[in-house]
């Protein structure tokens, strides 16, 4: 399966739902305690990331194209962070928390290139003129009459 921006957006909306499934089984079927807060937690980062992966669309769309990059950091760190929670909220040994530490790590990296595509984003000509600004002259471009 080729890795485009469909398929990307794709995961990301599955993943947004499973996790709006995982926190609706925390408060409906688990009893409140540690495991329901795990689950919860889970649930909650999940969906997070899963948002972080749509909005790279958006940052790609408006010409942050280094943001293509972050969608396969976020959904590795999607399975990885959630999924140990999850295996623990499930009875798993705590070295189940190493797994955890490389998804917190692919999440970041994920952050940290989102972060970085945005500063090829050019504002847009009436954000300029919304903060007061004159907008900048392109080289060949005549002054516009005050």
């Amino acid at each position: 399966m080729p890795w485009r921006r469909r398929t990307w957006m794709t995961l990301a909306a599955l993943s947004a739902m499973g996790a709006a499934g995982v926190a609706t089984a925390a408060v409906l079927l688990a009893p409140a305690g540690p495991v329901a807060d795990l689950l919860r937690a889970g649930a909650a980062i999940q969906f997070m990331h899963s948002m972080a992966t749509l909005a790279c669309a958006t940052v790609v769309q408006i010409g942050g194209l280094r943001a293509r990059h972050a969608p396969g950091f976020f959904l590795t760190g999607i399975v990885l962070l959630p999924g140990a929670i999850y295996a623990k909220a499930a009875g798993a040994p705590p070295a189940v928390w190493l797994v955890a530490a490389a998804g917190i790590a692919a999440a970041a990296v994920g952050w940290i290139t989102l972060a970085a595509a945005t500063l090829g984003v050019d504002p847009s000509p009436g954000e300029d003129a919304l903060q007061g600004q004159r907008p900048a002259r392109r080289p060949g471009q005549a002054l516009a009459a005050e």
